[in-house]
């Protein structure tokens, strides 16, 4: 084998290896959810399917019979999706060197083997890889037809391809029109020249055998396709061309990388113009190609419709272009000068670090990566009691979440209509309400499925909301059921100069135990208009001030702002206060409060003075022992330390609503440590457990005391299994640098994590 057909080879091996790495770590998503439903369907029951939704069955078969030897496990499900993509690379790198010689060939193939979009959409269960194979398959066919003559096996390569794109994904018809227009242009050119009406001829008959395969199917199905809800957000032209371009240089993570991305991606486009005064075919075809990407953001002006994965119809035109452009460097067309030569491979080792980078950005960044629905259902799970319900808003959901849980809850998916009726979902939440002790609410998609916002609504105002946490774009949320009316404890507590607390009732019962809800009920009178929109906090804390359960949001989970309270009419709010899983036991007190989230800054109280009143305290017993899943930790570890285990830690500035590892000086660093005790008893430390904070040069600049369990709950008392918090703060008056925390245990230590103080 020669030596470029070995490069291609590495190449392939390098585009194979970046689609299956990490293939089954991401969870599925709803759309991949949907394909999975699709497996246990019998090919019948596919084409009547794919006839009423919005994409054509030809994935949703090739799945199905892929997953009878592959499975259904995530990486099983996806692997379709990979072989798709390194053969699109594969027919890359053929139409390149037929365009551009061998180094269009080698340069083509690099390109899209590394496409941070190529590398996605290559892991993803769904049909966008496919069809950027099917796409590539009949432009292939397309040149041969139009540069070398006829011949069975390109026409045959033609038809396929785009009968198989149009039968991937409707968006296929873009690439037929651009085909015809190649063929029209080519056609043109041989006007005068012998057997152009047997070319245009036989065209129209290949033309015919792809109408012929497709036609049927598209007739049937254009009432559907009129009726397509895009669910796509309108936006300016501007801003849809420049995501194009760094999308297509950056994928998905082009974000991370800045925004200055796009403006490379469009200096990319203009790259290959050089290409037409030495090439004007090949270039020429590579732009028609690629344009069948760019006129995406000018139909999007008359639909909306444009999302990052229907780039994959034209990313090998797109990448064939930037070929264009790079190959004269590389010999193609000319002797390039030693300049020209070491500009072009400048130039190509930029875009395949641009293109390298976007994707490690979306290997390493979970914000890059898919909803998290497995997650989600695990901790539904972990904290899930027997008399809980779970509603799905919307129903669309019920595939991917099948595909994921099978534990005992009732599911049930609302609302039932599309559009909705109001007062038939009303009076169903109203009856799940009563039936069930809480409810745990998936939101996804509900904007299209429950506009009006009636589930979220209904709920807000008759339970209490107590739990928000998002999977991605998937937003989970935990509601307590209504509880009996109980009396309010009247108060006079002035918040700022509009907002007066009359009125209060903290829990129904003396105790609680991790994972419950402390269910808080409000009653508030504006004096005056609230021009600000205020929130609430709720906190469950300890004597330090730790907080071990809180609630921040508007009155009543934000359906009822402030701002629309008319002055001097009471208004009563309902919270619930979640218990932090791995509290200790213990006394706590409950702290209420109301802040500006723009500013942080809370408003003042009077009687007492300050900025917030204690409603209360109450006794957090033990609990059950609770999965893992249960505990948001910034990182897992599992370690052993003094006979415990290490199960992992969070580590942020105190108040940051994410975990971080970068300070300023005077700040706060807020540390937690999940301890477990293993499931086999071993010797606990004597010497008791330390959190240290140590430089550069190993020194222990600050240290605290950690007690798991507190002086209630020692580890000797735990349960295998049961995992318990600690909670650490300390100011950071240290001089600028980089540090690390470690617990330590007699002579024993442990590393936890890195941290740096900015200058």
């Amino acid at each position: 084998m020669s030596g470029p057909r070995l490069l291609v080879v590495g190449v392939l091996a390098a585009a194979f290896g970046l689609r299956v790495y990490g293939l089954g770590v991401q969870s599925l998503w709803s759309d991949e959810g949907a394909s999975a439903a699709m497996t246990w369907r019998t090919p019948a029951e596919i084409l009547a399917a794919s006839a009423g939704d919005i994409h054509p069955p030809l994935y949703y078969l090739l799945l199905r019979l892929w997953t009878e030897g592959s499975g259904r496990t995530e990486f099983g499900l996806r692997f379709l999706s990979v072989l798709a993509g390194v053969l699109t690379v594969a027919l890359t790198a053929r139409l390149g060197g037929r365009l551009f010689g061998t180094p269009g060939r080698l340069i083509g193939a690099l390109l899209l083997a590394v496409s941070p979009l190529g590398v996605y959409y290559s892991q993803e269960a769904r049909m966008y890889a496919l069809l950027g194979m099917f796409g590539a398959l009949g432009m292939n066919g397309l040149w041969e037809l139009t540069a070398s003559g006829w011949g069975r096996r390109a026409a045959a390569a033609y038809v396929v391809g785009m009968a198989g794109t149009l039968y991937t994904q409707y968006f296929g018809v873009l690439l037929l029109a651009a085909a015809n227009l190649w063929f029209g242009l080519s056609l043109l050119g041989r006007l005068r020249k012998p057997g152009a009406a047997r070319l245009a001829l036989g065209w129209v008959g290949l033309q015919c055998l792809v109408g012929a395969a497709a036609l049927p199917w598209y007739l049937a199905v254009l009432p559907q396709l009129g009726r397509w809800a895009t669910g796509v957000p309108a936006r300016p032209l501007a801003e849809t061309a420049r995501d194009l371009a760094a999308q297509a240089v950056a994928g998905p993570a082009w974000t991370a990388l800045g925004p200055w991305v796009g403006l490379a991606g469009l200096g990319l486009a203009v790259l290959g113009v050089g290409a037409f005064r030495l090439n004007p075919w090949a270039a020429g075809f590579a732009a028609v190609y690629g344009a069948v990407d760019l006129v995406m953001p000018l139909l999007d002006l008359y639909r909306p419709f444009y999302q990052p994965k229907f780039l994959l119809l034209g990313l090998p035109g797109l990448s064939l272009w930037v070929t264009a452009g790079l190959a004269p460097a590389f010999g193609v067309g000319l002797k390039p000068g030693r300049w020209l030569a070491a500009l072009g491979a400048g130039a190509l080792g930029g875009v395949i670090s641009l293109e390298l980078a976007g994707v490690g950005a979306y290997f390493v960044n979970p914000a890059y990566w898919r909803d998290d629905y497995r997650g989600l259902v695990r901790v539904i799970s972990a904290l899930g009691r027997p008399a809980d319900g779970i509603i799905l808003d919307a129903p669309g959901q019920q595939e991917i979440f099948s595909y994921y849980y099978g534990g005992p809850l009732p599911v049930y998916p609302l609302p039932r209509a599309r559009p909705p009726d109001p007062a038939a979902t009303a009076q169903e939440l109203a009856d799940l309400l009563g039936r069930h002790e809480r409810l745990w609410v998936v939101f996804w998609g509900d904007r299209e499925a429950d506009p009006q916002g009636i589930v979220e609504g209904t709920l807000n105002g008759s339970g209490y909301r107590a739990w928000d946490r998002w999977f991605g774009a998937v937003r989970l949320v935990l509601y307590l059921s209504p509880r009996p009316a109980s009396e309010l404890t009247p108060a006079d507590i002035q918040f700022g100069d509009a907002l007066r607390l009359t009125g209060f009732a903290v829990g129904d019962r003396p105790e609680y135990a991790p994972g419950d809800i402390i269910p808080v009920r409000l009653r508030w009178v504006a004096e005056r208009p609230v021009e600000r929109p205020y929130k609430v906090f709720a906190h469950l804390v300890d004597d330090q001030e730790f907080i071990w359960g809180q609630r921040d949001s508007e009155p009543a989970g934000g359906s009822r702002p402030f701002t629309a309270f008319e002055p001097g009419r009471p208004v009563t709010d309902t919270l619930g206060i979640p218990v932090l899983p791995g509290t200790p036991p213990g006394v706590y007190r409950v702290q209420l409060g109301i802040y500006d989230p723009a500013t942080g800054r809370r408003l003042p109280v009077t009687d007492p003075a300050g900025d917030r009143v204690v409603l209360g305290s109450l006794r957090v017993g033990v609990g059950p022992v609770l999965d893992i899943a249960a505990y948001e930790m910034g990182a897992r570890i599992g370690r052993e330390l003094g006979g415990l285990t290490v199960a992992g830690y969070d580590l942020r500035p105190q108040g940051a609503s994410q975990p971080g590892s970068t300070f300023r000086p005077k700040d706060f660093l807020h540390l937690t440590v999940f301890w477990q005790r293993p499931g086999v008893p071993t010797m606990l430390s004597a010497a008791g457990f330390r959190v240290e904070l140590v430089d550069r040069a190993g020194n222990v600049v600050a240290a605290a005391e950690a007690r798991p369990g507190g002086p209630d709950y020692p580890p000797g008392l735990w349960r295998p299994g049961e995992i318990i918090r600690t909670q650490h703060r300390f100011f950071l008056d240290l001089p600028p640098g980089e540090y690390r925390v470690r617990l330590s245990a007699g002579a024993e230590a442990e590393p936890l994590a890195a941290f740096k103080i900015e200058g």
